[in-house]
């Protein structure tokens, strides 16, 4: 992983977390029945000596329509709130929310792009 990405996705995971979501880069292996939040890196920018710009996919998953969408509106306002804080400069809604159907009986899945501007780390 590009030292890039991993501190981007560690205040991610962070920020989620500290909302009270549960939240990982993978899909659990046994379903919460009340949902979860998966996220992954979906791309970004050159990154300059101050900032850098990472798009992150955010997926709310449901036994529900109104559950999946409630669980990435959740994350994308944790997001958004944790501007100044974990190297967070800025957040912004790129794409979605849009439904994206999941193949498995019983969940549904909402998903959203957000772009992340972030410290650039030093090495």
């Amino acid at each position: 992983m590009s030292t890039i990405a991993a501190p981007a996705l560690v205040a991610v995971d962070a920020v989620l977390r500290d909302a009270g979501l549960t939240a990982g880069i993978r899909r659990p292996s046994q379903y919460p029945p009340d949902g979860f939040v998966v996220y992954f890196l979906n791309g970004g920018g050159d990154p300059t000596r101050v900032t850098q710009d990472v798009r992150i996919e955010l997926e709310g998953w449901g036994p529900d329509v109104l559950t999946a969408i409630g669980h990435l509106d959740r994350a994308r306002g944790a997001l958004h709130a944790a501007t100044g804080t974990h190297g967070i400069r800025r957040v912004e809604n790129v794409e979605g929310p849009a439904d994206l159907p999941t193949g498995e009986e019983d969940w549904t899945r909402f998903t959203a792009t957000v772009r992340i501007t972030m410290r650039t780390p030093t090495t």
